[in-house]
């Protein structure tokens, strides 16, 4: 087992802000032709002559324009919207401009997008994080059953469409070729029962358990399983499949060369493939470890990508404890956890998510509070309680007003309570 790449595969986020006067006015004019001609159309854009391609139809969100700055760039959504308090814009860094320019270059070459195109930024913040591992595998076939995670976790299963040759290695040397260190490791010794690629679905409630204790449902292709996904979005998941596969069915055949294998090494050795470990952190999963801007993401991103792979486990069962909380990491895991590690650490702090949580939610009472008195100091004036009897008065008559507005389950108060606990989810 080899490792191929590893790194950032998806980045988005979401842009405070608006788009200037004029690149409104180009944009509606593109979008119009577009249209006519039923097509995307590509235009030069903005006041430094960027080619860019605009879409023909605007994206869910109310996002009215949709600009492709090219393969090796993102996909730019802006709304057609002057107020610059607003969330005009979002952005998706495609894999591509990942895998060449890195997170650091990927980013700085879409911000920079972003303004050539005429949208002036306040603000940024993240809404999704992959991160993927590549692996070369021999032979390797998931084996459900070795899923580690707490119940309640969504399982998705896709199955292969020809069982594989049943081959197998013992051991095998993974270099490091992408991470912080070029010194390899070896696995542990023995044989390991592995994996290999993502789709359908389970859950139950309850404390950690193995899948065989989750309802299952899958799409049958054939005898073998081709992937699974563990996770929902906009939380987080895990998803393990064969991006060899993948690669040949949608025609992504540059990711060969990234690999340095070329494709006729794999027709050459039908048994080998690419097993892809890919761990994707949607936005209520970055709010939990208050990640939204590009310092927040440098410094706990680690933070993210390790406690997902240490709450959702792959194992080797054994005979000798039955207990699979207990059971020893499958040796493709513990590559998985010390590559995050090593890789990593430079973004992953040492304070605990719950400490950084704390801290934003005093601090947001902190706020509520300060609105709270300048608010009940102006109902005092407008309700005509005497300066002498606030402290006395004040309370009771707030007590009123709050019990008049929170009778009935419909009642305003309730709708905004249940507005507030879904924005301020911490």
């Amino acid at each position: 087992m080899e490792l191929l790449h590893s790194g950032f595969d998806t980045i988005a986020f979401a842009l405070q802000g608006a788009l200037e006067p004029w690149a409104i006015e180009q944009l509606r004019m593109a979008k119009e032709r577009a249209k006519k001609e039923d097509q995307d159309i590509t235009i030069t854009l903005g006041k430094t002559g960027r080619k860019v391609r605009v879409k023909k139809s605007g994206q869910q969100g109310g996002y009215a324009f949709v600009i492709d700055t090219g393969t090796l760039g993102e996909v730019i959504s802006l709304k057609d919207n002057l107020i610059r308090d607003n969330w005009n814009g979002f952005v998706k860094i495609s894999a591509e401009s990942l895998a060449v320019h890195k997170r650091q270059k990927a980013t700085n070459n879409a911000l920079k997008a972003v303004s050539e195109i005429g949208f002036i930024i306040t603000d940024v913040s993240y809404n999704r994080v992959d991160y993927c591992i590549d692996f070369l595998t021999d032979n390797l076939s998931i084996k459900i059953d070795n899923f580690v995670a707490h119940s309640r976790v969504k399982k998705s299963i896709y199955y292969r469409q020809k069982p594989p040759s049943c081959r197998q290695d013992n051991a095998h040397k993974i270099g490091h070729s992408d991470a912080l260190s070029d010194t390899p490791f070896l696995a542990p010794n023995g044989a390991y029962n592995g994996l290999n690629s993502p789709n359908k679905v389970q859950t139950v409630d309850g404390k950690e358990a193995p899948n065989n204790a989750i309802r299952k449902t899958a799409v049958m292709r054939g005898r073998d399983i081709e992937s699974v996904t563990l996770g929902t979005m906009p939380g987080r998941q895990v998803i393990i499949y064969d991006k060899k596969a993948q690669v040949i069915a949608k025609r992504k055949k540059w990711w060969f060369d990234v690999w340095g294998y070329p494709e006729g090494y794999f027709r050459a050795n039908p048994t080998m493939t690419v097993t892809r470990v890919e761990i994707r952190a949607g936005k209520t999963e970055l709010g939990k470890y208050g990640i939204k801007s590009q310092k927040d993401l440098e410094s706990r991103i680690g933070n993210v990508l390790q406690k997902s792979t240490e709450q959702i486990r792959y194992v080797a069962p054994n005979d000798t404890d039955t207990n699979v909380s207990r059971q020893p990491l499958h040796p493709l895991w513990e590559w998985v956890q010390m590559h995050l590690k090593c890789k990593l650490e430079p973004m992953t702090s040492l304070i605990q998510p719950e400490t950084v949580l704390n801290a934003i939610r005093a601090q947001k009472k902190r706020e509520y509070e300060s609105q709270i008195i300048g608010n009940m100091a102006g109902y005092s004036i407008c309700d005509d309680i005497p300066i002498d009897d606030v402290i006395e008065e004040l309370p009771k008559r707030v007590e009123k007003a709050l019990l008049e507005r929170a009778t009935g389950d419909d009642s305003p108060f309730w709708k905004a309570y249940s507005k507030a606990k879904d924005r301020l989810n911490y």
